[in-house]
């Protein structure tokens, strides 16, 4: 064997050896702990529709919807809360899905009050998912209104022993026509307004007077009830501010 070849071994084998204890002090052990560190069960979360929009309705319908959300997850996925940031919606949810499962959060709204408007809501959800810990679900549509009414909010504001009066006029949409059969108020109100009702041009006009005579503040509904099927009675709110 030539010199050349010689060094050549002799250069081989101490690459090899080299190449050896290397491996040896950068392998990691295996220890339950790091298995346990490896397979630590976390929730995944996926939310099929994050948006939901209702077809036109009238003013006072009660909209509910369901929001799948899946688990996609090793790990039990806790729902920690949902946010309306509205009275007029409401959320029901599951507390906790687990691994592999399912659940629904169902928004239940309240159109009242909203005629002639969009009824918008983001909703806010909170998890135990790291990846997912916060995230929005939208609900929305058009309210329609049965019937012109303005003022939408009557308001009787004055001095005590003064004239206080109001006037609201309700005028029948073409879509929705109908009659305007009786007008009340709530009991809480029955001492403290009185009222009178014209019917002129096609529309409803009535007339509220303040009957407290001290000062003090009062809040009730005016009840206006209709021959038509879809919206049998309107309502709306009076407020007293008597100085």
């Amino acid at each position: 064997m030539n010199q050349g070849k010689i060094i050549f071994y002799i250069i081989f084998a101490a690459l090899i050896a080299t190449s050896n204890a290397i491996g040896e002090e950068t392998t990691t052990p295996v220890t339950p702990q790091a298995v346990k560190a490896k397979t630590t069960d976390h929730p995944l979360t996926f939310v099929p529709e994050t948006q939901y929009q209702f077809q036109p309705v009238l003013d006072g319908a009660q909209i509910s919807h369901d929001f799948v959300i899946k688990n996609l997850g090793t790990g039990a996925l806790s729902i920690r809360d949902v946010i309306t940031n509205c009275g007029c919606a409401k959320a029901e949810f599951p507390k906790e899905i687990p691994p592999g499962g399912e659940g629904k959060i169902t928004i239940k709204g309240d159109t009242t009050g909203y005629g002639g408007t969009s009824f918008d809501r983001d909703i806010l959800v909170s998890t135990n998912d790291p990846q997912k810990s916060v995230f929005h679900i939208y609900y929305y549509g058009q309210i329609e209104e049965f019937a012109n009414l303005e003022p939408k909010v009557l308001v009787l504001r004055g001095a005590a022993g003064q004239p206080i009066q109001s006037i609201v006029t309700l005028t029948p949409r073409k879509e929705y026509p109908f009659s305007l059969i009786s007008v009340d108020v709530d009991d809480i109100l029955k001492d403290k307004v009185k009222f009178s009702n014209e019917h002129k041009d096609g529309k409803y006009i009535i007339t509220v007077d303040n009957l407290q005579t001290t000062p003090g503040k009062y809040v009730g509904k005016l009840h206006l009830k209709t021959d038509n099927k879809l919206k049998p009675e309107i309502k709306m709110y009076i407020k007293g501010m008597i100085n």
